[in-house]
């Protein structure tokens, strides 16, 4: 880090000195008649240097990080040099400017070269210094380039990868609240202690922190952990909870800009218009998406690229999401997440998944701020029943006024007109104190619903506040003023129950819609119409869409034109919100509008879910293609709106058909919130729209990428119903018309001439996860288990798809086959495995505990079974179950000719340095494990050891090949059916250098024969008895018998079969530098054993000399000296060799 910083610091300072030389160097040579031309060239190269340093400083002082990620270093001396000499060169033109001469104080470097004004327009460097100069920066140039590119690209697929995880903006929402909400209302939550407190306490226990981390401290359950984490914000409807957390957004924003903070922020506003959208896997990318875009690119996750670029072709599976988020807490010191208005989750089921995943958050080390209204969503309150919690109200006096006050300042035309009044200060003040007491009349004290502070309603004074700016006439003011306080005062009491707190907020939609009623009573078509899409429309949807969708007539397959747009909002003012700056929507002005409209049946049977369905679906006929010369422009458009690239949003087809990219996505999701008394209307309707050959080519073209292109196919009804998912119209398909029905039931639509390709009913089902369709397909017969156009069965295409609850479907039913396989023999659990869905893996194992049908160890077309694939994902959670499953085969060799186990498998495959972590996990799990053969070799007798070897490089030197050695179970001298011992293996190739090192330096003890030879069978008779220093000689692995010479143990002199040294074996092959280690190796040897032989010669002498002092029977004593010396012989040779 350290070095990092200071090579930032350099660059910066560099820049800092081209942008001066780049002005002072351009005044010298326009001050010079003629510049030498290595002068002019090192000027150029300073202002190109200028150039290219200045978007790489730009980013380090934005974004302050270290700029570089490193994948193409610089040379930092070669910037230090380049820095030298221009701030050399910066010091000539400041001390010798014009006018300037030379003085003591100017350094002897340069006032030797700086006398009198000749010197001033002399160079002041030498041609050679000059050139030189020249040279560096101009190395100095295409490095850092080379380095921008590199950096430029890292950037792209970061940027690429982020954008796969979710294409939504996710931060639209909240600008657009930053942008209509007044700056000092509502902040008054930042100062509460509760949020302070909620904000702090990771600083104020931060080893209880660093415990949660881990799941909580060693012996701690779930009730006996801290509180704090989650701070969950109650309010009525109206309060402006959003405004609130926009504040709280606002705030942590600025804690996460601030230096050295760490600080992970992600946020989500819940909206009742796209509740369907809004689902746990919706949230998940959500806020994996805005934690990734928070990790500088130097630190940015590689697993995450490398899974974009693995399955681009796909969605993130929700596994690899919540890995990737449960990751987080190891990238930041503190992480926040903000969810604002949990009770506009609409589904029940949804609601209660997002709030686990919000509590498994929590538990994982996130805080929480979420908000919500108590009433509609005691599911929330109960699971945060035990958390802190912050009622959110309003200071009449201070809140509601200050909100009135500064609405009225932002009108700036209202208030112009106003001050033409007779009385315009009574009327202002009359204004504010009439909206200001009506929202605390309607909102006070509600003891009942057990609120701990007053309820005053923004949104009531809100909708009062904008009716009144756009009245003109004083008159009208006071009008308006005046039935406001009337409406008030019809409530008579104070709410005590959620229905009269409901009654409340009537009293304000009533007197907003009487303009809208007024309207439809002219013209009740397009009104309803337009408050039907406005109201309950998937999404926000603009004025261009709502307009092209009025122009549509049911039962009339032509455009119309449309109403005024602009008058029928009028109409609606107060209750729609109209975003005409930036994103052009139309939406309910708060989530108590569309509770108004459910509870008083607002908009007639005519225009509900049936409506919308067969309006989509007629915009769908109208603007698809409609003949075989539109496909080739129709295709262009698909593919681009796949790509969402802003600059494709204005395509021509899209400008003539608005609606289209509405209807083609959303017309399935209207037809599942059908009303009973609909269904039996709009079925048959539907079923004409599914006959129709266009309408079905467009639908399939669009919403399935694996659809059929270049041509338009015949369909049939049921094709199609089964693709959108109308279970309804299926239904009547198959009691209706079954003789005609049949025969498409088990077939793909008919091929066109001679094309034999096509998807059946079930398959599409399947694709496209229509459930309750493929149980009636199932229960009518559809056939299961064989494959069709994909050449896989149809449980296959949902595994592939991720749908879970479609695979519990088919394996549930009786007549699905759970072992069904593709062309090329995969199974379920083989697919599940390789793609990375491991929840529904762990769905198949835990059937099959129940069914014993379900085969774990099909061996696929590769020789390979489900276990194996595990390794391949490199997925130790999955080994796990699979290692202590009861009908996994964990010591299965699917290949005839290898015989590999998957322990074998295992240990002969790739090791990645980035899965360091996961290659030792599922190592200990195959050790560890009582079901693992450890000790079984392969075919040709080679044990686990000899395939670790490749897991112990020199580019990927890993723990795997050591752990296998320290269990000491494996024989180190064991000879395969090729003759090799693990050393000789070792020592017959460069890449094992390490290995080589790990084997010698075991202890002595384990027995490792160094010496022993290779024994090959006899047609091989040029490699018998070589030894592992004689292989790796032959070899030419110098590294590799320098290691065996220290070591010792290695005989120089050994001979193989042929009775040739290691010395002859690589002299023959002119080996020169082998031949002088070898050399060396043996000289050192004979130099151990000279003070031996010299030693023997000298005990001779003394013998000589005892023998002639003795001759007179000394003998005995002879004996006994000869005795002696021959012990400190063989001690002085053993401590030698030592």
């Amino acid at each position: 880090m350290a070095e990092a910083v200071g090579l930032t610091a350099s660059i910066i300072q560099l820049f800092g000195v081209t942008v001066a030389l780049s002005k002072y160097s351009y005044e010298y040579i326009s001050g010079v008649c003629e510049a030498h031309k290595e002068v002019r060239e090192l000027v150029d190269y300073i202002t190109r240097l200028q150039h290219t340093l200045e978007p790489l400083v730009r980013e380090m002082k934005a974004n302050k990080t270290y700029g570089l990620s490193g994948k193409a270093p610089l040379d930092e001396k070669l910037i230090l040099d380049c820095k030298a000499f221009l701030e050399e060169m910066e010091d000539f033109f400041v001390q010798n400017g014009p006018g300037v001469t030379t003085t003591d104080q100017t350094p002897k470097t340069l006032r030797a070269r700086l006398r009198g004004t000749k010197s001033r327009l002399k160079w002041p460097f030498r041609e050679k210094y000059t050139q030189e100069a020249c040279k560096k920066i101009k190395r100095l140039i295409s490095s850092l380039k080379l380095n921008l590119e590199i950096e430029q690209r890292l950037v792209e697929r970061i940027e690429k990868s982020i954008n796969w995880i979710c294409k939504d903006d996710t931060g639209t929402r909240h600008e657009e609240l930053v942008e209509d909400r007044l700056s000092n209302v509502g902040n008054w939550i930042l100062e509460t202690d509760e949020y302070l407190q909620w904000k702090d306490i990771e600083e104020a226990e931060p080893r209880r922190y660093r415990k949660r981390l881990a799941g909580g401290a060693p012996g701690e359950t779930q009730k006996q952990r801290p509180k704090g984490r989650v701070l969950l914000g109650k309010g009525e409807a109206g309060v402006g909870k959003s405004y609130l957390c926009s504040h709280v957004v606002d705030d942590l924003t600025r804690l996460r800009r601030e230096p050295d903070s760490q600080v992970g922020l992600a946020h989500i506003y819940f909206d009742h218009a796209m509740s369907k959208q809004q689902t746990k896997l919706f949230v998940t990318r959500n806020f994996v998406k805005q934690f990734l875009r928070q990790i500088p690119k130097t630190e940015f996750p590689n697993e995450v690229i490398t899974e974009h670029e693995y399955h681009s072709h796909a969605i993130p599976t929700k596994d690899f999401l919540e890995q990737t988020l449960h990751s987080m807490p190891s990238r930041f010191k503190r992480l926040f997440i903000v969810c604002d208005a949990l009770d506009e989750i609409e589904s029940l089921a949804q609601r209660r998944q997002i709030l686990a995943f919000l509590r498994e958050l929590q538990n994982k080390g996130f805080s929480l701020f979420l908000t919500t209204r108590k009433h509609p969503a005691v599911d929330v309150i109960r699971k945060f029943e035990n958390e802190k919690v912050i009622t959110l109200s309003n200071n009449p006096d201070v809140e509601i006024r200050r909100f009135v006050e500064g609405y009225l300042e932002r009108s700036e035309v209202f208030l112009d007109e106003l001050q033409e009044s007779s009385d315009f200060e009574g009327l202002y003040q009359r204004i504010v104190d009439t909206i200001v007491e009506t929202a605390c009349e309607m909102y006070d004290t509600l003891e009942a619903c057990e609120l701990d502070a007053d309820q005053n309603s923004i949104l009531v004074a809100k909708i009062n506040v904008e009716r009144i700016c756009e009245l003109i006439t004083e008159e009208d003011i006071i009008a308006e003023l005046d039935a406001l306080a009337r409406a008030a005062a019809t409530v008579g009491h104070r709410p005590t129950t959620t229905t009269e707190l409901d009654q409340l907020m009537d009293v304000t939609y009533d007197r907003i819609l009487k303009p809208f009623h007024d309207y439809a009573k002219v013209n009740q078509v397009h009104a309803y119409s337009a408050l039907s899409w406005v109201g309950y429309a998937v999404r926000p949807i603009t004025v261009e869409e709502l307009r092209a969708a009025l122009e549509i007539e049911l039962d009339d397959k032509t455009l119309h034109q449309a109403p005024r747009i602009d008058r029928l909002l009028d109409a609606c003012r107060g209750f729609v919100s109209w975003d005409k700056e930036k994103t052009n929507q139309l939406r309910l002005v708060h989530f108590s509008a569309r509770n108004y409209l459910d509870r008083h049946e607002s908009i007639p049977l005519g225009f509900r879910g049936a409506y919308r369905g067969l309006v989509c679906a007629t915009y769908i006929s109208i603007s698809g293609p409609q003949s075989d010369e539109d496909i080739t422009p129709y295709q262009d458009a698909r593919m681009k709106e796949r790509e969402r690239d802003e600059k494709y949003s204005f395509l021509e087809y899209f400008t003539k058909y608005p609606f289209f990219e509405y209807a083609i996505h959303s017309v399935a999701l209207h037809l599942e919130i059908l009303d009973e008394a609909e269904r039996p209307l709009i079925t048959l309707k539907l079923i004409d729209f599914f006959q129709d050959r266009k309408w079905a080519t467009t639908y399939f073209w669009w919403n399935n990428s694996d659809g059929p292109s270049g041509h338009l196919p015949d369909f049939s009804a049921l094709h199609v119903a089964s693709a959108i998912g109308y279970p309804d119209g299926v239904q009547c398909l198959l009691s209706e018309q079954p003789k005609l029905i049949m025969q498409f039931l088990n077939h793909s639509y008919p091929a066109e001439k001679n094309r034999d390709f096509g998807l059946r009913p079930l398959e599409l089902a399947a694709i496209f996860n229509r459930v309750p369709v493929a149980r009636l397909l199932l229960d009518a017969g559809a056939e299961c288990n064989k494959p069709g156009h994909y050449e896989q069965p149809p449980v296959l295409l949902a595994t592939k798809r991720g749908h879970e609850d479609m695979i519990k479907t088919f394996l549930l039913h009786p007549r699905v086959s759970a072992n069904v396989v593709d062309s090329r023999n995969h199974c379920l659990l083989t697919w599940t495995i390789f793609d990375r869905l491991d929840s529904m893996a762990e769905i198949i194992l835990d059937m099959s505990l129940e069914n014993e049908k379900i085969d774990l160890n099909i061996v696929d077309k590769d020789n390979m079974t489900p276990i194996f694939y595990t390794i391949i994902t490199s997925n130790p959670h999955l080994l796990s179950r699979l290692l202590t499953h009861p009908k996994a085969d964990v010591n299965i060799h699917p290949h005839p000719g290898i015989l590999h186990t998957p322990f074998l498998y295992f240990l002969n495959s790739p090791f990645d340095a980035n899965l360091k972590d996961q290659d030792m996990q599922m190592l200990k799990l195959f050790t560890t494990s009582p079901r693992v053969d450890l000790l079984r070799p392969d075919k040709n007798g080679a044990t686990a050891p000899f395939y670790a070897l490749w897991s112990c490089t020199i580019d990927n030197e890993s723990e795997v090949f050591s752990h296998l050695l320290e269990l000491g179970i494996y024989d180190l001298n064991h000879v395969t059916a090729h003759g090799d011992t693990l050393l000789a293996r070792a020592c017959s190739d460069a890449r094992f250098l390490p290995a080589v090192k790990i084997l010698l330096a075991l202890p002595r003890e384990r027995g490792l024969d160094v010496e022993k030879g290779m024994d090959v069978k006899e047609e091989d008779k040029e490699r018998r008895g070589r030894s592992p220093l004689a292989i790796a000689a032959v070899k030419g692995l110098v590294k590799t018998v320098r290691v065996l010479l220290q070591d010792g143990r290695a005989d120089v002199r050994r001979r193989d079969a042929d009775g040739k040294t290691a010395v002859e074996l690589a002299r023959e092959r002119e080996l020169e530098e082998v031949v002088r280690v070898l050399e060396e190796g043996k000289r050192a040897r004979r130099e151990e054993e000279e003070p031996e032989e010299k030693e023997d010669e000298e005990q001779e002498e003394e013998v000589v000399v005892v023998e002639e002092k003795n001759r007179d029977g000394g003998k005995k004593r002879e004996v006994v000296e000869v005795e002696e010396r021959d012990e400190l012989r063989i001690e002085l040779r053993y401590m030698v060799r030592v």
